[in-house]
């Protein structure tokens, strides 16, 4: 409780954030109280009777209507002052190019793919070739390299030049960009260096989704469309594209919610952000055009436009460093990056905390609505990963995100509690022989689990009874759509990489620029 109380304090420690969050605060209270006087109408008009035994009349609703949206104006009002206040920041910040800061996330492509082969699209390669395609495949990709890189050394003293190619490096660069300015081929690559090969060139070409995929073999569009949105910006949650996914959408319905959720999903909003996010993100941007305008007062106006950007605090290079001295000239370009390092380090610190445990904890909190429902949804759903078939497994990621995080995000009970057990396999195993299996494949056997440990349609509890004719005609449904299945399962499993992505991107650019080390000092705040 402590440390959540001082979280809050930290990120609504602008008195820009406290007026709207209070003014928020304000607005909910009354819709919520105007909700609840609606209601109490609404069971009156079916002939319920208030505690004295009288009817509700108009005239009493328009005093409790009158009494609970009191304070929707004053709230309305200070959120209207608070978005003055910070209008000025925001909009300095969004035209510093705050909003191109996704390109940061590109520079980290082929990770990104790489992850993405080990731990989503392996298994769909496993479903289409062997060990052997895979080998083929790598030795010739390397063959094809290395032809490329003897051509481009047998070519012309004048066309190297022409090409910028003057060193080792040129020649792998220009290399990598013929192989990724064309597709290989259009089925599922066998081995990861094709796949990442054909990952760059999807994520690089201006194509429809439907023909980059149909070219491709494979869909990677939720990669792409988390690349567009710029870092510490609000667009920036992995949820909001999770929640609004067809695929994702068509999981939920299979998983069939009780009637009570289902209402509450149709009446509300849907996607709504988290407030950890909403306001860490706000407070960044707020912070971020002060010290903008802070940096570019240093200059002298009278003979140059504002110089300094949103990249140059969050996204430092030699290049921008080089540019800084190219145009401000040795001493004071020096100054002025001395400056730019002390005011980047002061921003993370300002924003998260002096405290490094602190500081990664808040972090946490403003991505642990997207990670715990991402991985929930997948518990739920992938029961290879629940059951532990995986190379990755529910208990590895939440190790792992311990030891990214440096603290406990869940005790090893609670987890135990929420994961399945090898009994639940073997149960499996043994209904699944009831039926007629032999000449089923590795795509339908896996749509088969899917199904059976979400009893879709009741699949489960009708081979429990023994009902072997309604057993067997959900089997043959399933097996029949086994691709939709498949579909399903890359998708979330995507997602569920891409937010874990987001958080190791957002905690090693926040170390990077905070200055954060395992020396720096952690109290237990």
């Amino acid at each position: 409780m402590k440390h959540l109380f001082l979280d809050l304090v930290r990120i609504s420690n602008l008195t820009e954030n406290l007026l709207y969050i209070a003014g928020k605060s304000l607005q909910r209270r009354a819709l919520r109280n105007g909700m609840i006087v609606a209601m109490t109408y609404g069971s009156a008009l079916l002939g319920l009777k208030l505690t004295s035994g009288n009817p509700l009349t108009t005239e009493q609703l328009l005093r409790l209507l009158a009494a609970s949206l009191a304070s929707y104006p004053v709230g309305t009002l200070l959120t209207m002052l608070s978005s003055f206040l910070t209008r000025e920041h925001v909009d300095t910040a969004g035209a510093a190019q705050l909003d191109l800061m996704g390109d940061l996330k590109r520079t980290r492509m082929r990770a990104h793919l790489g992850a993405a082969w080990s731990e989503v699209f392996r298994y769909e390669a496993l479903l289409v070739g062997n060990v052997h395609q895979a080998i083929n495949e790598r030795d010739q990709l390397m063959a094809t390299r290395k032809a490329l890189t003897d051509a481009i050394h047998g070519l012309p003293a004048g066309l190297r030049q022409a090409l910028a190619i003057e060193n080792a490096d040129d020649v792998q660069r220009v290399v990598e960009r013929l192989l990724t300015g064309l597709p290989r081929h259009n089925r599922m690559e066998q081995s990861r260096e094709a796949f990442e090969i054909t990952g760059l060139y999807a994520l690089n070409a201006p194509l429809p989704q439907r023909v980059q995929e149909l070219e491709c073999g494979f869909d990677i569009s939720p990669i792409e469309k988390w690349y567009r949105h710029g870092l510490f910006t609000a667009e920036d949650e992995l949820l909001r594209d999770f929640e609004t996914d067809l695929l994702i959408r068509g999981i939920r319905r299979m998983l069939r919610p009780g009637p009570l959720i289902a209402v509450i999903r149709f009446l509300g909003p849907g996607y709504t952000p988290s407030f950890w996010y909403a306001w860490t993100m706000r407070k960044a941007v707020i912070l971020l055009g002060k010290t903008i305008a802070s940096l570019n007062k240093e200059l002298d106006l009278r003979r140059r436009t504002p110089f300094f950007g949103a990249q140059h605090l969050l996204w430092p290079c030699e290049r921008t460093d080089r540019d800084v001295i190219d145009e401000f000239g040795d001493k004071e370009g020096g100054r002025l990056l001395r400056l730019l390092a002390k005011r980047r380090r002061k921003l993370m610190r300002k924003i998260f905390s002096a405290d490094r445990v602190s500081a990664y904890r808040l972090l946490y909190r403003a991505f642990s609505k997207e990670l715990l429902r991402i991985a929930t949804l997948r518990v739920q759903f992938d029961a290879e990963y629940r059951l532990g078939l995986l190379r990755r497994n529910p208990r590895d990621d939440v190790s792992n995100l311990e030891k990214l995080l440096g603290y406990s995000v869940i005790s090893p009970r609670a987890l135990n509690k929420r994961l399945g057990s090898s009994a639940e396999e073997g149960e499996f195993r043994a209904d699944l022989a009831r039926l007629p299996s032999d000449d089923l494949d590795t795509e339908a056997i896996r749509a088969l689990r899917i199904a059976y440990f979400v009893d879709r349609k009741g699949i489960r509890y009708q081979l429990a009874r023994q009902d072997k004719d309604a057993a067997l005609a959900r089997f043959h449904e399933v097996v029949t759509a086994k691709k939709k299945y498949t579909a399903k399962l890359v998708r979330l499993r995507l997602y569920h990489l891409m937010a874990r992505l987001q958080v190791e991107l957002y905690r090693d650019l926040v170390t990077e620029l905070g200055c954060y080390t395992e020396s720096t000092p952690s109290s237990s705040r």
